[in-house]
């Protein structure tokens, strides 16, 4: 977040980098409490003064996957909508979609819900305890949510904040 900051300000002086540190040191206080504990429920009320540190390890370069692999489905599918909008026949079928998720934590239900919405080509339009609705643009669009590999990076990050080992 520090690097992002003095990129954006463009001058680098005792200033900028004091005002970096002390925003990026009170967001990581602000937001430590946000993950659960690892091995709690997401039924069990949150008592917890945030993940340790051998968590965030462990997360962040699955973090940084998932976010890698998120940019190229990105591509793809606005390579594939792009294809859909320029035909002359303009093919669509648009459709509504029931997703059950295979992520329980309502932090890794929010995060593949909208990774389904950022996609372009899908929305999802409700959550529920059990499944997603989303529309979709295509007929292969919405079955084509299952086993994604977005799906799959939720799956091993949830897995490792849960305090299981990552697969």
């Amino acid at each position: 977040m520090l690097g992002f900051w003095l990129l954006l300000a463009g001058e680098i002086d005792l200033q900028t980098v004091g005002v970096g540190v002390a925003v990026a040191v009170g967001a990581v206080l602000v937001s430590r409490n946000l993950l659960p504990a690892p091995g709690t429920s997401k039924d069990q009320p949150r008592r917890n003064p945030g993940a340790p540190a051998a968590t965030w390890l462990r997360v962040l370069p699955l973090a940084v996957l998932y976010v890698l692999k998120m940019v190229y489905a990105l591509v793809l599918a606005n390579i594939q909508v792009a294809m859909i909008v320029l035909n002359p026949r303009l093919p669509i079928s648009p459709q509504w979609f029931h997703y059950q998720p295979p992520v329980h934590a309502g932090w890794a239900r929010t995060m593949l819900a909208n990774s389904v919405t950022l996609t372009p080509g899908t929305l999802t339009v409700e959550l529920s305890a059990s499944e997603f609705l989303v529309h979709a643009l295509t007929a292969d669009a919405g079955p084509g949510l299952v086993g994604w590999s977005a799906e799959r990076q939720v799956i091993q990050i949830e897995r490792v904040v849960d305090g299981e080992t990552a697969t």
